[in-house]
């Protein structure tokens, strides 16, 4: 493992050049960002990104990104929509990951398993110099191994690191103390609608991030349907470690909820067919994949009528830790509690008109 200093005006170009030599023999590098050090590899070389994924011990759900340019090299390896283009024109180069449809022109695995691929033009023009001249993406992911903090300096990524995953590091630029920065926000653009994956340093809309409006789409077809489901999951994929997590479905016969619920199947690496539970009620589909395991319940109260009989289908039970409760016709429900709240304040309000009246009559 060989480590360079970068000071201002010094070496520079040397630095650029044995980054170069190290990314063309499938070598790995640590280079400084606008928001954390990362962690590259030429993304076109399938031995270089297995290394990568040897040393991060990838988390399923945490797929890689990659560093291009500028949005020409972009359009070689993704689909740019008109969502997409707009976010290269007005944000790149800066801190945001922009999530296309890949063209699978990358190695196996930086591609996420739905076929996209998060890409970057970082605001730090060594990284952006290091990728122009080697003329293809690097990847763009944050040089921490899995379940560690984001490193800032060399010394608390090496502090952080085991040896056994130092030695698969070939080269180290070391800026030194890099600026406590947010990470890239992260945004899927494949249903041309702006949804945030992750809130970093760059905030586009209040109500995409905090709450209200957090996904939205308007899906065309039945695999774009299924893929929302599965980019839902994705964004929360972690919940269901610390809490149940549970999704009100509302929609017409036909919307596609139950496509949407196969989409969060995909997620959660169910193989199981998923089907409508018209008649059984609620069907189970367990999954154990990584550090998660639970269960899926798929929910159609399209037969339940009232609360009490919603009650009795057990549906509670499945209100645990790692599990996920997806419910079918959730609005029936909903629409009861908001007319039962409405009702309330109408005999409230008559109680009151009538309470004045006895006033007047005294």
């Amino acid at each position: 493992m060989k480590t360079l200093r970068l000071e201002k005006g010094k070496s520079y170009k040397r630095i650029i050049q044995e980054a170069i030599n190290t990314l063309e023999v499938s070598g790995m590098i640590v280079y400084p960002t606008e928001t954390c050090y990362g962690i590259g590899v030429d993304a076109t070389n399938q031995v270089a990104v297995d290394k990568l994924m040897k040393y991060k011990s990838r988390r399923e759900g945490k797929p890689l990104s990659v560093a291009v340019s500028d949005r020409e090299m972009a359009s070689k390896y993704a689909e740019i929509n008109d969502l997409a283009d707009n976010l290269y024109k007005n944000y790149l180069p800066g801190p945001v990951t922009v999530i296309s449809k890949g063209l699978g022109k990358l190695a196996k695995g930086v591609e996420s398993e739905f076929g996209t691929l998060g890409i970057r033009i970082p605001d730090y023009p060594l990284i952006l110099d290091i990728v122009s001249k080697l003329g293809r993406p690097v990847t763009s992911t944050s040089a921490n191994i899995s379940y560690k903090n984001r490193p800032y300096s060399i010394e608390a990524l090496l502090k952080d690191t085991p040896e056994k995953q130092l030695d698969l590091i070939d080269l180290i630029i070391d800026a030194g103390e890099l600026p406590h920065n947010e990470p890239s926000t992260v945004v899927d653009t494949t249903l041309n609608n702006l949804n945030v994956m992750r809130a970093g340093s760059l905030k586009f809309n209040q109500n995409l991030t905090e709450d209200k409006i957090i996904f939205a789409a308007n899906t065309k077809s039945v695999q774009e349907t299924e893929n929302f489901g599965a980019m839902v999951m994705l964004k929360f994929i972690d919940t269901p470690l610390k809490q149940p997590f549970v999704l009100a479905l509302k929609g017409e016969l036909g919307a596609g909820k139950t496509q949407f619920v196969k989409g969060l199947a995909k997620s959660l690496k169910i193989a199981d067919q998923i089907s409508s539970p018209t008649y059984t009620l609620i069907d189970e589909y367990k999954y154990n994949f990584g550090h998660r395991k639970g269960c899926l319940a798929h929910m159609d109260t399209w037969r339940v009528d009232g609360a009490e009989e919603l009650l009795r289908t057990g549906y509670s039970g499945y209100l645990q830790p790692g599990n996920v409760l997806a419910i079918e016709w959730a609005d029936k429900f909903l629409k009861k509690k908001k007319n039962q709240t409405k009702d309330e304040k109408t005999k409230k309000r008559e109680h009151k008109i009538k309470k004045n009246i006895n006033k007047k009559k005294h």
